[in-house]
C-alpha cells in the first residue's frame, strides 16, 4: 500500500485524459442499434385469408433464416468493434473515413435482407442472394481495412497491447474475408444453403472457444506497463500488481522477471 500511496503521490489526482474514441465507439453503437432494429421491420406480416396463418409463417422460413444470418452478422460486427475499440486509444481522419465506410455497410444490410426475403424464391432467388451476401464482404473488406490502419506499427493502439492478439485478429479477419467470398460463390448455386452458411459463420464466430477475442486485448506483460503520463489511478496499479502475482503463482514468470516488471510498473514507465 505504501508503493500505491507513493505512486498515487507522485502523479497527483490528474484529469483522466480525453478518450479520443469515445465519440466514435457512441456514434457507431447508434448506427448499429438502429440497423439490428430496422431488419425486423423488412419482415412482412402474411394477408389474412387462404391458408391458415400457421402454414403461412411456415412457408416464410427462407425469410426467417435471412434475417437470423444479417441479425447474427451485425450482432458479431458489434462485438468485433466493441473488443478491438479497447485497444484503440488515439484517432485520426483515417480512421473516421474507415469508420464509417464500415457503418455505411452496417446500415445497407437490412436492405440487401429484404430483397432476399422477397425474391428468396423466385426466378431471380440466387441474384438476391449474391447481392446479400456480397454486402456481407464488403463489410468484411471494410472491417479488415479498418484494423490494419489502425494496428500497422501499432499506429493508434495502445502501447500495451498484446502482439499476439494483433497477430491472431489480422489472420482471424483474413479468414472472415475468405469464408465470407465462399458463402458468395455458394449464392449463385443455392440462395438457402448460402443464408445457412452465413448463419452458421456468425453462430461460429460468437462460440467463445472460437472467437478471436475470447482473450483481454489489452495485457500487462513485462516491459509494456502503462505509460508515464496515461493517467491511471492507484487503482490501476494495484490491478496490474495483481496481474504481475498471478502470472508469478501460474509460472509465467519466475522471480527475476517478476521483479524487474513490478519495478517498471512502479516506475510508471
Amino acid at each position: 500500500m505504501r508503493a500505491i500511496d507513493a505512486y498515487r503521490g507522485r502523479r497527483g489526482d490528474s484529469v483522466e485524459p480525453r478518450n479520443e474514441t469515445a465519440r466514435i465507439e457512441g456514434f457507431s453503437d447508434a448506427v448499429f442499434a438502429i440497423a439490428i432494429t430496422a431488419l425486423v421491420l423488412g419482415l412482412d406480416v402474411p394477408a389474412p385469408g387462404g391458408p391458415g396463418l400457421l402454414t403461412k409463417l411456415l412457408a416464410k422460413w427462407p425469410e426467417y433464416l435471412a434475417f437470423l444470418a444479417t441479425f447474427g452478422t451485425i450482432a458479431i460486427i458489434w462485438i468485433y468493434h466493441q473488443k478491438l475499440f479497447t485497444a484503440v486509444k488515439r484517432a485520426d481522419h483515417t480512421l473516421l473515413l474507415l469508420n464509417s465506410l464500415l457503418l455505411l455497410g452496417v446500415v445497407v444490410l437490412p436492405y440487401p435482407t429484404v430483397v432476399l426475403a422477397r425474391y428468396g424464391r423466385g426466378p431471380d432467388s440466387k441474384v438476391a442472394a449474391m447481392f446479400h451476401t456480397g454486402v456481407f464482404v464488403v463489410i468484411a473488406m471494410c472491417f479488415n481495412f479498418l484494423w490494419r490502419h489502425v494496428s500497422f506499427r501499432n499506429r493508434l493502439l495502445d502501447p500495451r497491447t498484446d502482439p499476439r492478439m494483433i497477430r491472431i485478429v489480422s489472420q482471424s479477419l483474413v479468414g472472415v474475408q475468405v469464408l465470407y467470398l465462399m458463402s458468395f460463390v455458394i449464392a449463385s448455386v443455392s440462395p438457402v444453403l448460402s443464408s445457412a452458411c452465413n448463419a452458421g459463420l456468425a453462430l461460429f464466430f460468437a462460440i467463445p472457444k472460437w472467437n478471436a477475442l475470447r482473450d483481454p486485448f489489452v495485457s500487462v506483460e513485462p516491459g509494456t506497463p502503462e505509460p508515464r503520463g496515461s493517467g491511471s489511478t492507484s487503482a490501476d496499479l494495484a490491478a496490474h500488481l495483481g496481474e504481475l502475482g498471478r502470472l508469478r503463482q501460474q509460472g509465467t514468470l519466475d522471480e527475476e522477471e517478476f521483479t524487474q516488471a513490478k519495478a517498471r510498473v512502479l516506475r510508471g514507465g
